[in-house]
């Protein structure tokens, strides 16, 4: 009996009066510093993902850095990044099954920037 691969199994599309992400509610701001916060979905389906690693990188010395640690998206598919000192980053997202997302975003000191990505799945044809 022949299983099909995990990867192979695109999920359903949303049913009617099932749950969508939302952006987390309540987030503080502290003075001068910028965050960012955002929703992490499923493409296909619209469905939270849960578990994509969410990073920030800033450009230092014609490389990208890291400038805090990366956290998983929550149960709901939100995450809150900061306070960060206000400039220019790149987020990057990640999740298994999923093609990895960058976007550039700025963030402003003494605000919640927000931000949704949607991740689009793939298929592991070949392996």
């Amino acid at each position: 009996m022949t299983m099909a691969s995990v990867c192979d199994s695109v999920p359903p599309p949303v049913a009617a009066g099932e749950p969508l992400s939302e952006l987390p509610g309540e987030v503080s701001v502290a003075d001068g510093a910028g965050t960012l916060a955002g929703v992490v979905t499923e493409a296909q389906s619209g469905r939270p993902l849960r578990g994509a690693d969410v990073s920030l990188l800033k450009e230092a010395d014609a490389a990208l850095a890291s400038i805090g640690k990366t956290m998983p998206s929550a149960t709901n598919g939100s995450f809150v990044l900061g306070p960060y000192p206000p400039g220019d980053y790149l987020l990057r997202i990640r999740a298994i099954g999923h093609h990895p997302q960058e976007r550039p975003v700025t963030l402003r000191g003494g605000t919640v920037d927000t931000v949704r990505i949607a991740m689009r799945y793939y298929r592991c044809e070949g392996y």
